[in-house]
């Protein structure tokens, strides 16, 4: 077996090339509202502190222009994938339905 297929077998889900990161990442899916309460943003990140920075200094085109956000609503996951998931979900109607039901 060579180096390659060795280090594929260690990282399975990575790029070639990464370096192979032990500990617990964790992801989120959060939920913004505008502090005039007129919007909401739905999203999806590995740092939520760095993220929610980011939405109110303006570097993130969706929301640019409807700041400050604070948010209200987040889950924590191990895996990036299941936060995507519950990101579309939340984005979907029935996801909509069930925030409105919350009060989000």
């Amino acid at each position: 077996i060579g180096r390659r297929a060795r280090f594929r077998s260690v990282c399975l889900n990575r790029r070639a090339g990464s370096i192979p990161v032990s500990g617990t990442a964790m992801y989120y899916t959060y939920v913004l509202r505008s502090i005039d309460g007129k919007h909401r943003y739905v999203g999806h990140c590995k740092n939520l502190k760095s993220r929610l920075n980011q939405h109110n200094s303006r570097n993130v085109k969706a929301t640019k222009a409807s700041r400050p956000w604070k948010i209200i609503h987040s889950e924590k996951f191990k895996i990036r994938e299941e936060a995507i998931t519950r990101e579309r979900y939340l984005k979907s109607g029935v996801g909509r339905e069930w925030m409105d039901g919350m009060n989000l």
